[in-house]
C-alpha cells in the first residue's frame, strides 16, 4: 500500500518515515510511527512537531486515497491546531489515524490522531491542505528544480538542526535558521528541496522554549506543549536563511507567538503555542489555569 501512496504524493523517504500503513476501516487509515526528532528540553514521548510531521504526511495519504485520479499531487499542510489530549509518558509503540472529513478540488480537511500501543489518546491534530497536481507545483517553483538528483547521506531528520545568533531582549528572542543544503530537506519534495513546515514549527518550539528558559533563569527548564495553532502560508527552500523571532505573551491564553521569515521579511509560517512549564518550584497553574493534564492517562 505505501508503494501506491509513494506514487500518488510528493514527500518520499526519509521525510516520510509512516510504516505498517493500512485501512483501519471505512475512511480512516492507520500507520505506526517513529520518533526521530531532539526532545530536549520538551516533556514528551515524541516532539510536538514532529507528532505534526508524521500526522500531516499520514493526512495527505488520507486524501490522495479519495482523489478521483491517479495523479500526482503536492499537498501543503497550510493550517493546523495541534492539541494534546494526555501525557502519557512511555516507550510503547506510537500509531497515528488520519479521516478526510472535506474535500474538494483544491482544498481538505483531515482530521488526526495519535495513540501509543495501550490505546492511550495523545494528540488530536486537525489540518487543511491546499494541494496542487505535479505538473503545476513543478510550473510555479521552476528555479528551485535541483539541477541534479540529490544523493542520500542517510536520514537527515535524526540530526539536530541549530539556531545561530540568538539575541533575548524585553521577552524577545530572535535568531536565524540555515541555509539548509538540499540533503537536510531529503524526500521533502524531490528535486525540489523545500524545507519542512514541521521543522519549522520544530525549531520556532525549541526556540519558545529557549525563550521560555531565559524569562525563568533556568536553563534546563521543562515544559510541555500544550497545544499549537500553525499558519504556513510560503515555501521556504534549501539555501534559504530563515529568521526566526518569538514574543512572550505575558497572561496570555496563547504564552508564544513564533514567527518563520525571510531575510526580506517575506513569513513562510507562523505559530501560536501555549506552553506549560513543569519544575516544582513554579505555580503550575499560573499560566494556564483551564488545563487539567492528567499524566496517568
Amino acid at each position: 500500500m505505501i508503494d501506491k501512496i509513494l506514487t500518488k504524493i510528493a514527500v518520499q523517504p526519509p521525510y516520510f518515515a509512516l510504516k505498517d500503513l493500512s485501512i483501519e476501516k471505512e475512511g480512516v487509515i492507520k500507520a505506526k510511527i517513529h520518533k526521530e526528532q531532539q526532545k530536549n528540553n520538551e516533556i514528551c514521548v515524541i516532539p510536538a512537531a514532529e507528532v505534526g510531521r508524521h500526522l500531516a504526511i499520514l493526512g495527505s495519504c488520507s486524501i490522495s486515497l479519495k482523489m478521483p485520479d491517479n495523479l500526482k499531487y503536492y499537498y501543503l499542510a497550510i493550517n493546523a491546531d495541534v492539541t494534546r489530549i494526555s501525557c502519557k509518558n512511555d516507550d510503547s509503540e506510537l500509531y497515528g489515524t488520519a479521516e478526510t472529513i472535506y474535500i474538494n478540488k483544491r482544498n481538505g480537511y483531515v482530521e488526526t490522531n495519535l495513540y501509543n500501543s495501550f490505546g492511550v489518546h495523545l494528540y488530536n491534530v486537525v489540518i487543511k491542505y491546499y494541494f496542487m497536481q505535479n505538473v503545476m507545483f513543478e510550473k510555479i517553483f521552476d528555479k528551485y528544480k535541483s539541477a541534479k538528483i540529490l544523493k542520500h547521506f542517510g536520514n537527515p531528520y535524526l540530526n539536530e538542526i541549530k539556531l545561530q545568533d540568538y539575541v533575548i531582549k524585553n521577552n524577545k528572542l530572535e535568531a536565524t535558521l540555515g541555509p539548509l543544503e538540499p540533503y537536510q530537506c531529503s524526500g521533502h519534495f524531490p528535486n525540489y528541496e523545500a524545507i519542512p513546515i514541521a521543522i519549522l514549527m520544530h525549531q520556532m518550539s525549541l526556540a519558545a522554549g529557549k525563550l521560555f528558559a531565559h524569562i525563568y533563569g533556568d536553563e534546563n527548564l521543562k515544559y510541555l506543549v500544550l497545544d499549537g495553532k500553525i499558519k504556513a502560508d510560503n515555501l521556504a527552500f534549501a539555501g534559504d536563511t530563515v529568521k526566526i523571532i518569538i514574543y512572550y505573551l505575558e497572561n496570555s491564553y496563547q504564552n508564544f507567538n513564533c514567527l518563520a521569515l525571510s531575510i526580506n521579511g517575506k513569513e513562510y509560517g507562523s505559530m501560536r503555542l501555549a506552553l506549560k512549564p513543569i519544575t516544582q518550584e513554579l505555580n503550575l497553574e499560573k499560566y494556564n489555569p483551564n488545563y487539567k493534564i492528567d499524566f496517568n492517562n
